[in-house]
């Protein structure tokens, strides 16, 4: 495989995917905070008109019903911290293509193959935010407290313990103890 080729069928893919979600989630996270910022600048203004208009009561409450409901979910779906990460990694891509392109950085050494070191770095960029939404979302889960790991902590005298700790049922148990 060629630069030309890993430009154009991975890199480029995935750093035009990345500035996408970057600006898809800045824009959804600057709606719900510029909306939440109107009604709630606007709450002390409608206040003031409750004695002639009883219904702004209801209007004040909608609002404030809003403001709850944007920030919630903007905080229940990280739309900040999403774009900051996607931003994150669009660029570094970027830094990564042009430090090849200009043998500068890890790409000057001659001894060093260029084309293989571009991959690896890149691939594992993505790789690593693969893994950290993937744990991100799995932390997310509710967990529920197996009742097989009190079981295993009994039975760590048995003397079959030892062959059957990495059993999936043993890894099951141990991960609920430990979170």
């Amino acid at each position: 495989m060629d630069f030309s080729t890993y430009d154009k069928e991975r890199l480029t893919n995935q750093i035009d995917w990345y500035d996408k979600k970057s600006q898809k989630e800045k824009k959804y996270y600057c709606t719900c905070k510029v909306l939440a910022l109107l009604f709630s600048a606007s709450i002390p203004v409608l206040a003031s008109f409750v004695l002639k208009f009883h219904y702004i009561l209801t209007v004040i409450s909608v609002f404030s019903a809003l403001i709850t409901f944007l920030e919630g979910l903007s905080s229940l779906k990280k739309f900040h911290d999403n774009w900051i990460q996607y931003r994150f990694i669009c660029e570094t891509l970027k830094r990564e293509r042009q430090m090849y392109l200009y043998s500068a950085g890890i790409y000057d050494d001659p001894d060093t193959d260029k084309l293989k070191t571009l991959i690896e770095r890149c691939e594992s960029l993505i790789s690593s935010e693969n893994i950290n939404w993937t744990n991100m979302n799995n932390n997310e889960k509710p967990r529920i407290k197996s009742s097989q790991s009190s079981k295993n902590e009994h039975n760590k005298k048995d003397p079959n313990y030892e062959k059957v700790k990495y059993s999936k049922t043993y890894r099951k148990s141990f991960f609920h103890r430990q979170h």
